[in-house]
């Protein structure tokens, strides 16, 4: 099985096609963290947290995500096939779990390829102002011009292109757009660091409000920023060696330690290079301020492109992560089977690929000024997800007590616990902090979520007769064994 299995044929047409190596896992999974958020809103960081403040928020936050991956770790050795989450829940909890984390997730990355979408328009103006054009609507108080929407648009298109091709050509891609990010932030970190001052530093923390209130404003989005290593155990089922699942732990470990020191020297860089209300006086701060310091727009622009490749790497893994999640909810038949559908030529869910493009789109066109209100909803579900998996890991490691496996977390009955309290804590802040600062009785981001919610809920009752096409025991074998090309 296992010889047909990497010599790239497999017998079964609703099964995905192996291309992905140990590299190409962990470039999904580190390029979806770093993306583009240090540059588009690195504004909001500062102004909330100040500079000492976010950085605390962004260790903290990627502690807690620590702690979690190693959860997430020895989940994606008991279960190394395609789907995540959906999987995990289905064996710890049944279908109906299953379903609302495949629900939550499905919004979460959907939502980030909305901000990616979104955030392009905002680079390419910046790197090309006359590329902006007339304004065709207003909506949440922002213009859309002709410019922002076309380049949304246009780079869907390129990457939804990408996708249909197959998933060599999605990991190929990746591959090229982080490692030219790496090469501009080691730049950008070298030039803060050396020609930086630390007098720049001051506040550390907001003036307007108390440490612990600005740490926390900037620690409730820091699961959307460092969402990716999640996106990792989804990749799993398309390992052209499976052998190496048993790595995944380490991928895990090193791309959330790595993500955490790449925020703090970013957040840093930023500080140190000028006055805070110099540095929030610019659209984008981080560019405005290196064009100013070295009177040289090339250096800015350059900086943008470093922007543009990392929303890029980050679009490309979420969509990656969300088409996985329906086209898992699809074969199991907790949502419509046509999602579930593949590509005869490349293997390539497209069906599902269509649905998160179409859906990301909608969300884009309610232009910048919904960008944090996108993060702040996509932190909500996510956080849930993860609450919601990391309790449930005792249970899946009793039912799999006597399996085989190549990683057992350790120190885990110490580990978990902390774990689930952090992940709670961090759904409850997430949930309550929208609440505590917004200016309407119902907040915004509430809204969304239950109308999400509400949506899914909907799906799940006249869906009914759709689950039932499939007995539990062949939901089972398709969810747990059979998305690694052996179920022919």
């Amino acid at each position: 099985m296992r010889a047909s299995r990497q010599s790239g044929s497999t017998s079964s047409k609703n099964t995905l096609k192996p291309g992905m190596n140990m590299w190409s896992v962990f470039m999904l999974g580190f390029g979806t963290v770093i993306g583009v958020g240090w540059i588009t809103v690195m504004g909001s960081w500062l102004s909330d947290g100040g500079a000492l403040g976010s950085i605390i928020a962004f260790v903290l936050g990627g502690a807690i995500m620590l702690a979690i991956g190693l959860c997430y770790a020895e989940l994606a050795t008991i279960h190394p096939v395609v789907g995540g989450e959906v999987v995990y829940t289905y064996d710890m909890f049944g279908a109906g779990a299953a379903y609302a984390t495949g629900w939550l997730l499905v919004f979460s990355y959907v939502a980030v390829v909305a901000f990616e979408a979104i955030s392009v328009g905002w680079v390419l103006e910046a790197l090309w102002p006359s590329l902006k054009g007339p304004v065709l609507y207003e909506v949440f108080g922002y213009e859309m011009s002709l410019g922002a929407l076309l380049s949304g648009l246009v780079v869907m298109a390129v990457i939804m292109t990408v996708h249909i091709w197959g998933v060599r050509s999605t990991v190929s891609f990746q591959n090229m757009v982080v490692i030219f990010l790496l090469v501009v932030t080691v730049f950008f970190v070298g030039c803060g660091l050396l020609w930086g001052d630390v007098d720049n530093l001051e506040p550390l923390f907001p003036k307007e409000k108390s440490w612990s209130t600005g740490v926390m404003a900037v620690l409730v989005t820091t699961p959307f920023w460092y969402m990716g290593f999640n996106v990792i155990p989804q990749s799993l089922g398309e390992l052209e060696d499976e052998t190496k699942a048993r790595l995944v732990p380490r991928v895990i470990i090193f791309t959330i330690v790595l993500s955490m020191l790449f925020y703090g020297l970013v957040i840093l860089t930023a500080a140190l290079a000028a006055p805070r209300d110099h540095l929030l006086s610019y659209d984008l701060p981080i560019v405005g301020v290196f064009e100013a310091v070295f009177e040289s727009p090339l250096i800015a622009k350059f900086i943008l492109l470093a922007g543009l490749a990392g929303l890029i790497s980050t679009w490309n893994a979420m969509l990656y992560a969300a088409v996985r999640v329906l086209y898992t909810l699809g074969r199991a038949r907790l949502i419509p089977a046509s999602l579930s559908t593949l590509s005869l030529r490349t293997r390539a869910p497209v069906v599902a690929i269509l649905f998160c493009v179409v859906t990301a789109t909608l969300i884009m066109l309610l232009g910048r000024n919904a960008i944090i209100p996108i993060v702040t909803t996509s932190s909500i579900t996510l956080t849930a997800v993860l609450f919601m998996v990391v309790m449930g890991l005792p249970r899946l490691s009793a039912l799999h007590a006597h399996n085989t496996r190549s990683y057992r977390m350790p120190f885990g009955r110490i580990v978990q616990p902390l774990a689930a309290i952090a992940a709670f804590l961090l759904l409850a802040i997430s949930v309550y902090t929208p609440y505590q600062i917004a200016t309407m009785a119902l907040p915004l981001e509430w809204t969304i979520l239950l109308a999400w919610c509400g949506l899914g809920a909907l799906f799940w009752m006249v869906s009914a007769s759709l689950r039932a096409t499939l007995s539990n025991d062949e939901r089972r074998a398709i969810l747990l064994h059979n998305q690694r090309g052996d179920d022919a």
